[in-house]
């Protein structure tokens, strides 16, 4: 306090200001630092409730592609169908089999935006291809066929891979009229 009554008025005043600035900055600067605090937690939550609805969004989405294989692959026309191309002799009936499994799986490709492409192969390895706007190629082909999917008829989803960013649904498609539940392909 001495030190304070020997300083000239100029001195003190130029003590005084440079004390308020110095408490006005760090008033200013703990209030920025609040504000930047609670804008980020806020644009955090904002993005995590946006990430969580969009995840959502994609879950309902594969649930769907799930039940759309299901609901195809179970058709009885479409099995006996299956049957008769994997199974006769006949060059017209095995055509025919043939043409109308092409209708199913464009049918089953066009039912969704972003179903790329279907593939329905029978046991001996032969496959019909529906393709939409993307050509699978052989070593993805290889991949999702030679893949261990659960023979129980459950959809199996196979991940992206090597720059392909497309999700894969496979499942063993079943008898399902005899109640057999015999593995007659894949889907």
């Amino acid at each position: 306090m001495k030190y304070m009554r020997s300083m000239s008025l100029k001195n003190k005043i130029t003590l005084t200001v440079f004390t308020l600035l110095l408490g006005i900055f760090l008033i200013c600067s703990l209030a920025l630092n609040t504000a930047f605090k609670l804008y980020n937690r806020t644009i955090y939550e904002s993005k995590a409730g946006e990430i969580g609805a969009n995840m959502q969004r994609i879950e309902e989405e594969f649930r769907t592609v799930e039940a759309l294989s299901e609901e195809y692959m179970t058709q009885q026309s479409m099995q006996k169908n299956l049957e008769i191309w994997s199974n006769t002799n006949d060059r017209y009936e095995r055509s025919t089999a043939e043409g109308e499994l092409n209708e199913y799986l464009m049918n089953l490709a066009t039912r969704k935006r972003y179903i790329k492409g279907v593939i329905l192969e029978n046991e001996s390895g032969k496959a019909i291809k529906w393709e939409r706007d993307y050509i699978i190629p052989q070593r993805e082909y290889d991949r999702l066929f030679n893949t261990n999917i659960p023979d129980n008829g459950s959809n199996y989803w196979i991940e992206p891979e090597d720059g392909n960013d497309l999700f894969t649904s496979v499942r063993a498609v079943r008898r399902v009229g005899d109640r057999s539940f015999e593995t007659i392909g894949k889907l």
